[in-house]
């Protein structure tokens, strides 16, 4: 797999509360927010490269907000939020200076120190925690000067294992069966028929 739009039904699989449609729905609100940037000539959003990076975008516009009509703005917020230092902390993943930057190392990396337990984003604020392996009693605070949508202080989050499997996933060398590939195809038909009918409406 060589683009971002193929691998959305094998991340619709690990989130398993986002569909297919949601995800590629955010792929294309963060093509045109500029938050990624697709292959010179190729459709919209469908030439976006697989990598660590954009994976970790597309997961930070999923923390950010269930609404689709907002997640370019939510996700702007959320990626701006300021890493807040403290003596306890600056040895952790140091260099990163906001989530999107904690979320693709950690999917990018096969350091220890850099693997993360969990992620947690309070949605009002667009803020974010993140709780690393070898410190989890020290977690890294990402925290937004800005409010994000609604009146309540609801929380979204991925665990460890998420960043694991992604780890392995994009890193792995070996081709897919012709039985994976039979399977994306059929999927990312159906998505390519979805895609079409809802710029039609």
């Amino acid at each position: 797999m060589s683009s971002l739009k193929q691998f959305i039904p094998v991340l619709s699989e690990i989130f398993f509360n986002l569909s297919e449609h949601a995800l590629y729905e955010r792929q294309r609100a963060l093509v045109r927010a500029g938050w990624l940037t697709p292959l010179e000539g190729r459709g919209p959003g469908s030439g976006v490269p697989l990598n660590a990076d954009s994976v970790a975008m597309l997961m930070v516009a999923a923390l950010a907000t269930d609404n689709l009509s907002e997640v370019g703005d939510a996700t702007s917020i959320l990626v701006s939020a300021q890493r807040i230092p403290t003596q306890a902390t600056k040895s952790i993943m140091p260099g990163v200076k906001n989530v999107h930057e904690a979320i693709s190392r950690a999917i990018g990396s096969d350091l220890s120190e850099d693997r993360i337990k969990k992620v947690v984003v309070n949605r009002l604020r667009l803020s974010a925690t993140v709780y690393t392996v070898d410190a989890p009693d020290h977690p890294l605070l990402f925290l937004s000067n800005k409010k994000g949508g609604g009146n309540f202080s609801l929380e979204a989050g991925f665990h460890g294992d998420t960043f694991f499997e992604l780890r392995q996933l994009l890193s792995q060398d070996t081709p897919l069966t012709d039985a994976q590939k039979r399977l994306a195809k059929n999927r990312m038909d159906r998505l390519d028929e979805y895609v079409a009918k809802s710029r039609k409406i």
